[in-house]
C-alpha cells in the first residue's frame, strides 16, 4: 500500500517494526492516469486497506495513502515513479515512501 513502509501496514511485534503477518486482507485502490505526449504521463491515487491478526471482515483500522506520480512509456511497459504520504500516520512512521516500478501496478 503506497504511502507506508512495505509489509508495515498490518501488526508488527510490540516494541519493533518487524511485520507479524495476518490471516485477513481488505484492500482497495482509486488512481487517475492521464497520458501526456506519446511517452509521458502523470497519475493521482488513494490506496486503502488493513491487514489483520483476525478474520474480521471489516477492521477498524484502516490506512489510508495518497499520492502521484510519472510514467516514462517504454516497449515493455512504464516505468513509474511514484511519491505518497499516509493520511494517517502513526507516531515514528515516515511522512512518505518513494516507489519505482516497471509495469503496470495493476
Amino acid at each position: 500500500m503506497r504511502g507506508y513502509a512495505y509489509q508495515l501496514v498490518g501488526p508488527v511485534f510490540p516494541k519493533t517494526d518487524i511485520p507479524v503477518g495476518g490471516t485477513a486482507i481488505s484492500a482497495a485502490g482509486l488512481e487517475f492516469r492521464q497520458r501526456f505526449y506519446a511517452n509521458w504521463g502523470a497519475v493521482a491515487f488513494v490506496d486503502a486497506g488493513q491487514v489483520s491478526a483476525s478474520l474480521k471482515p471489516l477492521p477498524d483500522d484502516i490506512r489510508v495513502g495518497t499520492g502521484a506520480g510519472v510514467r516514462y512509456y517504454t516497449p515493455i511497459g512504464p516505468i513509474r515513479l511514484d511519491v505518497a504520504v499516509p493520511v494517517n500516520r502513526r507516531q515514528g512512521e515516515d511522512s512518505f515512501e518513494v516507489y519505482i516500478g516497471l509495469g503496470q501496478a495493476f
